[in-house]
């Protein structure tokens, strides 16, 4: 990677449900994270919240479903992976690329990394070619009484070059009605 990029390292903070560390009322639930494959699913008091997905089949990470306090769903149903229901497939307000949480660029260095070339049947005319953000490393995945956390490290890939690197981290933490 040139010294002379103009990007060379993005660090992304995610920061889930109320995390004011010091200000914690004594009803705070404890966070599961538990890591299968490519993802790691996030449970608040015993019930799931969200997914961490970073498939390398896919062109960014992202976190789907949300839920509520309640546990009721939040955020669309799809994509997952790189698919797109037929059901949706003709919807004219459909931007496949927009998953339920992520963090994108539309432009590094001349690369698109915010749509998906997965997608481009979607698209109209694109100027610039796609990039992914690669899977390298997951540095953290840490459950706790009060939160827990997830730490990732990704190559902000073009088709030749690697661009730069992001971490994304998340802390995630909750009570009832949070």
């Amino acid at each position: 990677m040139s010294a002379t990029r103009a990007v060379s390292h993005l660090v992304i903070v995610g920061l889930i449900g109320p995390i004011a560390i010091a200000m914690r009322p004594a009803g705070d639930e404890s966070v599961r994270l538990t890591r299968q494959d490519h993802q790691v699913d996030v449970s608040v008091g015993g019930r799931p919240f969200t997914t961490y997905f970073f498939d390398p089949a896919q062109a960014k990470p992202y976190l789907q479903p949300l839920r509520a306090a309640s546990g009721t769903v939040v955020t669309r149903g799809f994509p997952i992976g790189n698919d797109v229901p037929e059901a949706h497939a003709k919807d004219r307000s459909l931007e496949p690329h927009q998953r339920d949480l992520y963090f994108a660029h539309g432009d590094i260095d001349g690369v698109n990394f915010w749509a998906e070339e997965a997608f481009s049947r979607f698209y109209g005319s694109q100027s610039l070619p796609f990039g992914r953000t690669v899977f390298r490393t997951l540095d953290a995945v840490t459950s706790g009484a009060r939160d827990g956390v997830v730490r990732a490290e990704f190559a902000l890939q073009s088709k030749q070059d690697v661009l730069g690197t992001e971490i994304q981290a998340f802390t995630f933490s909750g009570d009832r009605t949070t």
